[in-house]
């Protein structure tokens, strides 16, 4: 069993690799978010545990990925379930049949205000910081970890 199977969702991890090199009669995964980035996660799961199934990485990106997710082509996405349905158990939160101990989901907003003092900070973080990724526009990389910088 691979529980925690998102950590093989990228067919080029070593982590993927380890699993597709055990040797035993079947597996079983399982996981909460099989797909987070799109179907080549759900396809490398399905790859570790049943190798095959949806073809390799350039026919199923072609026949599946691209149509599903990109086209949003619902005949697509119908023919992929039907291949996929027996191989998956999925439980919704909202099924208390299923799920009877689990509470609902509460959300609550919290406001706060801010000092005058607070309010100058922030304003003058926020204003240096736009200045630096103003500065840094060539390199994406670095304006999306600034970015990431000023939300912490």
């Amino acid at each position: 069993m691979i529980d925690e199977a998102q950590a093989i969702k990228n067919h080029k991890t070593a982590a993927f690799k380890l699993v597709r090199g055990l040797r035993t009669e079947g597996f079983i995964a399982m996981s909460g978010t099989p797909v987070e980035n799109g179907l080549m996660d759900f396809w490398s799961i399905m790859e570790a545990t049943t190798p095959g199934l949806l073809g390799s990485t350039t026919s199923f990106r072609q026949d599946y990925a691209r149509p599903i997710e990109r086209d949003h082509d619902a005949e697509t996405a119908d023919r992929f379930k039907r291949i996929t349905a027996s191989f998956m158990m999925r439980r919704l939160k909202t099924d208390r049949n299923i799920i009877s101990d689990l509470p609902s989901k509460i959300s609550t907003d919290e406001y706060c205000v801010l000092t005058k003092e607070q309010v100058a900070l922030y304003n003058e973080v926020v204003r240096r910081g736009m200045m630096e990724i103003e500065n840094c526009q060539d390199n994406h990389f670095v304006r999306h970890a600034m970015v990431l910088r000023m939300l912490v």
